[in-house]
């Protein structure tokens, strides 16, 4: 079989390109230089302005590495994750920017858990690409201190399941020395005991995202941290608008956010791919972005109903007259407008998955299958069903990188970016932008026998 990945036989430079370049951006010649302010979240520390690597022949790719720790090399994780962003065919036309950013993270301490994120910023919007990044930026530190602190607290309020469930923590309380090894036996690490703690460690965190309205708080967090940036810039906080996709995943389940369009999948125990998401459309084709003024107006009126008017931490921050009596349309799927819930929409998978794959609108065309005709209707109807002679051989091939370039995440990700550019005739012919975060659950014999224990910082 021909390695779906290997559309360009040379290898890629083992570098990264965090931010496209002023002179690939020219809304912003002449402009204050506000995309110098972003902090890319990069794995790489070096300094490569001495002596800058040859840029690929394909455009702009964007690629995010794990969070800048120089510990990561040594880090134990059982996810393989890799990510990339690419312009399309319009904007290399066009000279425009890639404006989707994407990010993961892998847990510290806790191998079996990490996180992903796309964000596809509005071409219509001045500044979506930086608003994207932000956004990736923000959902990445947000939702690692979050599931972290439940992690740690899952962990002191029930040890013995904790250590089944993840063999690298150990208890803030201090039962165990950071520097003492826990070594299992791979008949103790393989044993039906730890995948039930497990399970029932993520039936935890799924229950507190839930009931600690999770979406809401990171929509929250989110827009202020956008409205933070326009501010300072003296520019209108709808340029920066973007799209989110984030996950956090273990191999007992998913929780997902999303806020607008684009697409994500999961992989069953038996290699079933399931749609994790439906992408957020109005009737005339239009989505939502996290700088939409309804959604605004939803957190306030869900504030007014809850009698919480005067907690929202938006409050101060809209960019509308304050209604909280205001009609908000509905959306193409008759849901209301007046709720949340139905803009910032949180999905949890509470069973065994082997991976998962998040993606903006540009990749949904080859990796999904979003609009079939209906023999029988006589109609076009939209399956929004995954398209495994897609999946299957990308990450079949994600794998087979991984575990040639071990955690030499820069290496992987550019075959992915060289892909997504020219893979397959419908990735080269896309006009729109294209990320792709493909995570698998994979611990090797090697990370189930013998497992460092250190604590959370």
């Amino acid at each position: 079989m021909t390695d779906p990945l290997d559309a360009n036989p040379s290898n890629p430079p083992n570098h990264f390109i965090n931010e496209p370049s002023n002179v690939e951006h020219p809304e912003l010649l002449g402009q204050p230089d506000i995309a110098a302010d972003i902090k890319v979240n990069s794995g790489s520390t070096a300094d490569t302005s001495a002596n800058p690597a040859p840029k690929p022949s394909f455009a702009d790719i964007v690629l995010h590495s794990l969070e800048a720790d120089a510990t990561l090399a040594t880090s134990l994780t059982h996810w393989c994750i890799s990510g990339a962003s690419v312009r399309g065919l319009s904007h290399q036309q066009r000279n425009l920017p890639c404006q989707d950013r994407h990010g993961y993270r892998h847990v510290s301490h806790y191998p079996n858990w990490s996180i992903a994120v796309v964000a596809d910023g509005a071409g219509s919007k001045r500044y979506s690409d930086i608003g994207a990044e932000l956004i990736v930026t923000a959902t990445l530190d947000f939702l690692n201190d979050w599931l972290s602190s439940q992690l740690i607290m899952a962990h002191q309020a029930d040890l013995p399941a904790m250590e089944q469930a993840d063999f690298n923590i150990t208890a803030a309380s201090g039962l165990k020395a950071a520097s003492e090894p826990n070594v299992q036996s791979e008949s103790q690490a393989a044993s039906p005991n730890r995948n039930v703690a497990l399970a029932q460690v993520t039936a935890q965190i799924i229950a507190a995202c839930q009931s600690q309205s999770l979406a809401r708080r990171l929509y929250e967090h989110l827009y202020l941290q956008l409205r933070q940036y326009a501010d300072q810039h003296s520019i209108p906080i709808d340029t920066l608008g973007s799209t989110l996709i984030a996950t956090m995943q273990s191999p007992q389940g998913v929780i997902l956010i999303h806020i607008g369009d684009g697409r994500a999948a999961y992989q069953d125990s038996n290699g079933q791919w399931h749609a994790l998401m439906k992408p957020w459309k109005s009737e005339d084709g239009y989505t939502l972005f996290v700088t939409t003024a309804s959604l605004q107006q939803a957190l306030l009126a869900d504030a007014a109903e809850d009698n919480r008017g005067a907690t929202s931490h938006l409050e101060g921050h809209t960019d509308i007259d304050v209604d909280l009596d205001i009609d908000i349309d509905t959306d193409s799927n008759n849901n209301t407008g007046a709720k949340l819930a139905s803009m910032v929409q949180l999905t949890t998978i509470q069973s065994p998955i082997q991976a998962l794959v998040l993606m903006s609108d540009g990749c949904e065309g080859s990796a999904f299958e979003c609009q079939v005709f209906d023999e029988l209707k006589q109609q076009y109807v939209q399956p929004n069903r995954p398209f495994a002679k897609f999946l299957d051989p990308v990450k079949s091939t994600l794998l087979q990188l991984h575990q040639h370039h071990g955690q030499d995440y820069a290496a992987i990700d550019w075959r992915l970016a060289d892909f997504l550019q020219q893979g397959t005739v419908s990735l080269k012919q896309e006009g729109d932008d294209k990320s792709l975060v493909f995570a698998i659950y994979e611990p090797s014999p090697a990370d189930l026998n013998q497992t460092i224990i250190s604590a959370p910082q």
